[in-house]
């Protein structure tokens, strides 16, 4: 500009560094350096012509075209930034949705593995004990058909009752959503029609209750229910004893205890079958314990203790 001395279009070649300012600088630096580009300009203008005059000709013009491209570039930046940052959330939506959606297949797949884990301590625990019951009081009753026909017919009809309470039990399993409160039998009650049931003239089986009986949420109400079966269950199958005694303890103010001790065979060794994993996956659900303690010839213990209340 000052050895072209304004000839032709020199003033303009500030111009295009107007909008590399709104492109490239955050908006304080833009306005320190157009400031500095207009320094510039009055500068070499004053400097070839020596006048004010010819400064106060051309600067205003120059300040407009300024101004304008100033204003014109930015809206052109702030539009670019814009798409290209809708252009980033699309992206990211786009993967935060294949996320979502693999989250929900993985949601789908561990319920759909809980409900079967569910449906089989259901039917383990429901069904399995009435069964292997059935099968007991069956066997009886074929061992004294011949010598004690009357015993054996006592028998038969234990089994049939057998048979209806495990109907109703597959029922209320079946049905439990639909199922209410009210129609469902105290859990003592319940625990007592289990060692009524468990109990045979090789088998003495004795339901003890300590402390005060309390209402609880229903999943620990059922837990302790399918607990008790279980725990008779095995007694049935696996102890050969003559006692069993399962204790319902309310006394601790903070948990519920159940155990189920026998005077059996006890064991040296354990392997959680199915039903007890099935039980320590309740109880453990319920932020619970079990505990197995065995002595060979000294009986079997198992003890699991639940919170009375839960985080669910």
């Amino acid at each position: 500009m000052y050895f072209g001395e304004g000839a032709g279009i020199n003033a303009l070649v500030l111009l295009p560094l107007v909008a590399h300012t709104a492109m490239i600088l955050d908006q304080d630096r833009v306005l320190i350096v157009n400031v500095g580009i207009i320094a510039t300009y009055i500068l070499s203008v004053f400097a070839y012509s020596g006048s004010l005059q010819e400064v106060w000709k051309g600067a205003p013009f120059f300040f407009t075209g300024q101004v304008v491209i100033l204003i014109f570039t930015q809206m052109a930046v702030t539009e670019l930034n814009a798409r290209i940052r809708l252009e980033s959330l699309a992206e990211e939506l786009s993967v935060a949705n294949k996320h979502l959606q693999e989250y929900a297949d993985r949601v789908k797949e561990l319920t759909i593995t809980q409900e079967r884990n569910r449906m089989a301590r259901e039917i383990h625990d429901g069904l399995g004990h009435y069964l292997t019951i059935l099968n007991m009081e069956l066997k009886a009753a074929a061992a004294t058909f011949t010598k004690n026909r009357k015993k054996s017919e006592k028998m038969i009809d234990n089994a049939i009752h057998i048979t209806s309470d495990a109907l109703i039990d597959v029922r209320n399993s079946v049905f439990a959503l639909r199922q209410e409160p009210g129609q469902i039998k105290p859990l003592i009650e319940r625990m007592q029609a289990i060692a009524d049931a468990s109990s045979s003239n090789e088998m003495t089986f004795k339901l003890i209750v300590l402390g005060n009986p309390i209402q609880v949420p229903p999943q620990i109400d059922l837990t302790l229910y399918r607990a008790a079966q279980e725990m008779a269950n095995n007694a049935i199958k696996h102890s050969g004893a003559s006692k069993v005694d399962l204790t319902l303890d309310y006394s601790n103010s903070k948990e519920i205890f159940l155990s189920c001790e026998d005077n059996g065979q006890g064991s040296k060794s354990f392997e959680n079958g199915f039903g007890i994993v099935g039980l320590q996956e309740r109880v453990k659900l319920l932020n619970g314990e079990v505990e197995i303690n065995t002595v060979p010839d000294l009986g079997f213990k198992i003890t699991m203790r639940i919170p009375r209340y839960y985080d669910n």
